[in-house]
């Protein structure tokens, strides 16, 4: 059918193999950290980054979606709640690493690139190969986000089903087909100043990265 080439575009999945990090996109959806969580105690990674404010239309972290534990807790960030996940999961404190400005896709990678870059990353030591947890109908835009950022990175996805939404129902439902086709939308218009050389989110992010050390700099 016409939607497969859809589906196998936008539902990315890779084997795991051993890498330096694994990187999670901000996310109300603790699941992601579980998955990750799993893969750091099978030693495909020692480190995992966590990323993420809060949506940039909520203006606010609107609280854990799932798991159903999670729901009553406060969280500031989605990045403090995947931490929590992550640590109530076996992972060791020292292994997660937190970036918690972004606010969409896009800053995910930006931030993260600029947290590596703060703790002495040169491009010439940037990770060869990083494992990306996300949901799974993010795989595509989230791996295209991240190559704009590390282009020297090799990204592999480990996606998650959340929502109810997979590869093989998304058409079946009215929520999916409109998830799914809003990412292959997305990927449409978001990319496109990106494409042309006039996007400013990597001038803005380390701008505001900039701003916050100066800030450090001067209370200390």
């Amino acid at each position: 059918m016409f939607y497969d080439q859809i589906t196998d575009f936008i539902f990315q999945e890779d084997q795991p193999q051993k890498c330096e990090f694994i990187f999670i996109p901000g996310s109300g959806y603790g699941e992601l950290a579980v998955r990750a969580a799993q893969l750091y105690q099978k030693g495909f990674a020692g480190k995992i980054i966590v990323s993420g404010k809060y949506s940039i239309l909520q203006k606010k972290f609107a609280g854990a979606v799932s798991p159903e534990s999670y729901r009553n807790r406060e969280f500031a960030t989605e990045s403090d709640f995947l931490r929590t996940v992550l640590l109530e999961n076996g992972v060791k404190e020292e292994d997660i690493w937190q970036e918690k400005q972004a606010t969409f896709t896009y800053e995910n990678a930006i931030y993260i690139r600029c947290l590596l870059e703060e703790m002495g990353y040169r491009e010439e030591d940037m990770p060869e190969k990083v494992l990306i947890v996300c949901q799974a109908f993010h795989g595509a835009r989230s791996r295209m986000y991240f190559n704009c950022m590390f282009p020297n990175t090799e990204f592999l996805i480990c996606p998650v089903e959340t929502q109810g939404i997979t590869r093989t129902n998304w058409f079946q439902q009215e929520k999916g087909i409109q998830t799914v086709l809003g990412e292959v939308e997305r990927i449409g218009t978001q990319f496109t100043g990106i494409l042309m050389g006039n996007d400013q989110a990597e001038a803005n992010c380390r701008k505001r990265v900039t701003g916050h050390m100066q800030t450090v700099t001067k209370r200390s």
